[in-house]
């Protein structure tokens, strides 16, 4: 009787798994779409770029259809925050 009870249980999981998941790859589509960055952060050596605005040449040069939006000095480094236009 439980091994019948314990089958039928298996077979009616079995059963809804692939409604579950064609839902769930919708999702995770519809989550991708959702995750396309408009924002991105781009660090800069201070070796290459002595100056912030030197960094943002270089920055907006390496990432065509981006904006800097924001520069932050780091101690080796220049943090650079970029939109897209």
């Amino acid at each position: 009787m439980i091994k019948q009870l314990f089958t039928a249980a298996i077979l009616a999981c079995i059963s809804l798994t692939p409604a579950y998941s064609v839902k769930a790859s919708n999702d995770a589509i519809a989550g991708i779409n959702a995750m396309i960055p408009s924002q991105r952060t781009v660090a800069i050596s201070k070796i290459s770029a002595k100056s912030a605005s030197q960094a943002i040449l270089l920055a907006e040069r390496k990432n065509p259809g981006w904006k800097v939006v924001n520069v932050k000095e780091h101690s080796q480094h220049w943090g650079i925050t970029m939109k897209q236009k």
